[in-house]
């Protein structure tokens, strides 16, 4: 016998011999020797939420369900824990519980981490208007851009099917933009226009 029951912690506990009987007993000296019952922990599972940001924002709020608690014992994912930043580039982190819990020790955790999956920021780029005389070359394009995170900076260039032959009128300027961190955004373009004016 042991006095363990579903109750007891994790640990080893001794089992009893209360008595032997049989025929022919009174021919042996019986020793009883004392056994042990181990108690392992007991499985817990943390399932945690998958989650989704864009680039440069904050993290969302993460969420876990904790199962397989026993004898009453409760427990929560109290936090959460991950790699990502507003800085971290486009693509995957790893979302962890903590788990909390008065008996947590009387377990063995079975995690199912969350992930983290962070999509482009929106970027909105412009080409800025230009004026040239027909005939002369194509000024240097530039613009302006919008949607930026984590005060990054780029540059903003263009391009133009005008040549020193194209005939008065005005022509797109569609613009182009570069940057170290340039990939963790979905670019949005806005042309802007080249007027052509009379030579005098």
């Amino acid at each position: 016998s042991t006095d363990a029951n579903i109750s007891y912690f994790v640990g080893s506990y001794p089992i009893k011999v209360a008595s032997a009987t049989g025929e022919v007993l009174n021919n042996y000296t019986v020793e009883f020797e004392t056994g042990l019952l181990s108690i392992t922990p007991a499985p817990l599972f943390v399932i945690t939420e998958d989650r989704s940001r864009k680039y440069g924002a904050v993290n969302p709020g993460f969420a876990s369900a904790v199962t397989g608690a026993r004898n009453g014992h409760v427990f929560t994912a109290s936090s959460h824990t991950t790699t990502a930043t507003p800085s971290t580039p486009v693509g995957t982190a790893e979302i962890v519980a903590n788990v909390t819990g008065n008996g947590i020790w009387n377990y063995e955790l079975k995690p199912d981490n969350g992930t983290l999956t962070i999509t482009p920021a929106p970027l909105s780029i412009t080409a800025a208007d230009h004026t040239r005389v027909y005939g002369e070359p194509n000024p240097a394009f530039g613009g302006t851009y919008s949607g930026q995170q984590n005060n990054e900076t780029f540059t903003v260039t263009g391009t133009s099917d005008a040549t020193v032959l194209t005939a008065i009128g005005s022509a797109a300027i569609v613009p182009q933009v570069s940057g170290l961190t340039i990939d963790n955004y979905t670019v949005t373009p806005h042309s802007g226009t080249l007027k052509i004016t009379p030579r005098l």
